[in-house]
């Protein structure tokens, strides 16, 4: 992404996510720190600050961008001069398609029916629960089996 002076492109797509206001925030601070091969590197913390949330609310959504395969994360770790391992900032780099527009569209359909899938069968069991329950509790003796 290029960064001209005091902006940064973000494309118009990010919104066919569907990410979570705090997500979308977090991406947009990743997009705005990264050069132009995608990679920057800032602390959970720094980018805690910018976005107004909490180490632990930047962790989730870097978590969630990952399995979403919008951005990828690694180091961590370095070895210090003694031979002990050092904690160091990771890595992010996004997405090189991230761009395309078929990237933004198949990820927001494929998760979005997966979700309503998902929420659509706790609805029906949960109503065929309560048809069960109601029928026992309302149904004459005689029709118990």
């Amino acid at each position: 992404m290029k960064n001209i002076k005091n902006f940064f492109t973000l494309p118009n797509e990010v919104f066919c996510l569907m990410l979570t206001p705090s997500e979308l925030a977090v991406l947009s601070y990743l997009v705005r720190c990264s050069d132009d091969t995608g990679i920057c590197y800032p602390s959970i913390h720094t980018i805690a600050t910018a976005c107004a949330m909490s180490d632990n609310t930047v962790r989730k959504c870097v978590r969630k961008l990952e399995d979403r395969e919008i951005i990828s994360k690694s180091g961590g770790f370095r070895a210090s001069k003694f031979g002990k391992e050092q904690n160091t900032s990771f890595i992010y780099e996004l997405n090189p398609s991230f761009l395309q527009r078929r990237f933004c569209k198949s990820k927001s359909c494929g998760l979005f029916y997966k979700e309503k899938r998902s929420t659509l069968k706790n609805q029906c069991s949960r109503v065929l629960k309560i048809l069960r329950i109601t029928a026992l509790f309302f149904a004459p003796a005689c029709f118990i089996i």
